[in-house]
């Protein structure tokens, strides 16, 4: 799988995988429309190249400016 730009990333509440420029490491994240108005957040569920543990519950996270993303893989089939 190959990086995509931010721009095109799904924004249907699906898990995806965005890169972080902050923490400079990947994390599994979907989009969370707010109850009124504004645009919306990236908020993740987890870290997949971070040291830090992740602490609290994923909505009280959020990733602000994600800069590429890529899809989440397929599970590994049974067997």
């Amino acid at each position: 799988m190959n990086w995509r730009p931010i721009e095109t990333a799904p924004k249907d509440g699906r898990q995806i995988i965005v890169m972080d420029p902050r923490q400079d490491c990947a994390r599994v994240v979907s989009w969370m429309t707010p109850m009124e108005g504004g645009d919306g957040t990236w908020v993740y569920a987890r870290k997949l190249s971070c040291e830090e543990p992740l602490i609290g519950e994923a909505i009280a996270f959020h990733v602000s400016e994600p800069t590429h993303w890529m899809p989440l893989p397929d599970p590994p089939t049974p067997g």
